[in-house]
């Protein structure tokens, strides 16, 4: 129970799991009782519990077994340890150092690993991170709210010899003003035939739309949406005039005293994309280090789930359990199938 108790003491920090974890004892205790290594394993054919037995040539020193049907299976199996040579106590070490989004050289010298590793078990917790926002991901926005939406293109620079090139990305963007949970896609374009499908999967009906002036948006309201507001981005960044909107979320709007709507009192809006544009700049931030294009999908990912999962979470012990839970998610052990972000079969999907 160590770090059940240290997790919700308040005293999670850095050096309080680096000293949880210093020992490869420990630390493989500390694996059990986060149940990122099972304590038992399931036979596949169904025979049940299977059977422990020592065996120096596996991790941990032990096998599973199962006697019916002769099955082997390592104690690593299926978990978030079966692709690393690294030892527990370094694994956790890295994990927490992702979770504090310590860099990746300060975390290989921290965690006394080479850069590689480093960078292979970061983009680990990268991809365990993008797989359960994708499967977790529901629509943003619903009745009341505010949802901002924007494209944006970032660019990818290859250096070596000669002239730098840019490949322009396009990506689509939305927000919620009053939960400020996020979405983010890849567009290959901005037409409407492109931005509607993607706005109606992204974004609840009954949400109240705000845009630029791009063509593209200018009859989303027709989508189920309750109305559209738009701001002229080559003149000011809020437009002057207000949006007068019909029962919006307290905080997002204030009355007027002059006018009303079939007796529904009226909330005078900013019109603007303010809170879309804050989402670039932090996503840009954190993709100044992308080299690889194939690699951008999973830095979205874990910006919008630490953005998004994180959010409603209070205390850095609760948030790093969670993200323990989501690892178990995607890693179960054994011959448990974990999430996935498309035909996921996980009794939550099921359901």
């Amino acid at each position: 129970m160590a770090l059940k108790n240290l997790l919700n003491t308040g005293r999670f920090n850095i050096f309080s799991f680096a000293s949880l974890v210093a020992s490869e004892e420990t630390s493989v205790e500390v694996c059990y009782e986060a149940g990122l290594i099972p304590r038992l394993l399931i036979c596949n054919e169904g025979h049940g519990v299977m059977n422990r037995r020592n065996d120096p040539n596996y991790p941990l020193g032990h096998r599973w077994m199962c006697n019916l049907c002769k099955k082997k299976a390592s104690p690593l199996q299926n978990t978030i340890f079966a692709g690393t040579r690294l030892d527990f106590s370094t694994a956790l070490k890295l994990l927490a150092l992702w979770f504090w989004r310590i860099p990746v050289t300060q975390a290989a010298e921290h965690a006394e690993v080479t850069r590689t590793s480093a960078i292979k078990f970061y983009r680990l917790c990268r991809k365990i991170a993008s797989i359960v926002q994708g499967h977790d991901m529901t629509r943003i926005g619903g009745r009341g709210d505010i949802v901002e939406v924007d494209e944006s293109h970032l660019f990818k620079k290859k250096y070596g010899r000669g002239r730098n090139l840019k490949a322009s990305i396009w990506v689509f963007g939305a927000i919620s003003r009053a939960t400020r949970r996020a979405y983010i896609t890849r567009i290959e374009n901005k037409r409407r035939d492109t931005l509607f499908p993607i706005m109606q999967e992204a974004i609840a009906p009954g949400s109240f739309i705000m845009s630029d002036e791009h063509k593209s948006y200018k009859t989303c309201a027709r989508l189920g949406f309750k109305g559209h507001a738009s701001v002229n981005h080559s003149k000011t960044y809020v437009r002057p005039r207000n949006a007068r909107i019909t029962g919006v979320l307290a905080g997002l709007g204030t009355p007027t005293r002059l006018a009303s709507s079939r007796g529904r009192r009226l909330y005078s809006v900013k019109v603007h994309t303010n809170t879309c544009e804050r989402m670039w700049r932090d996503l840009k931030a954190k993709l100044r280090t992308v080299r690889e294009p194939a690699m951008l999908p999973f830095y979205i990912g874990e910006y919008l789930y630490r953005k998004n999962t994180f959010s409603g979470i209070k205390g850095s012990g609760h948030k790093f359990a969670r993200f323990i839970e989501d690892v178990r998610r995607v890693y179960p052990g054994g011959g448990m199938e974990g999430i996935r972000r498309i035909n996921c079969t996980c009794d939550a999907c099921q359901a």
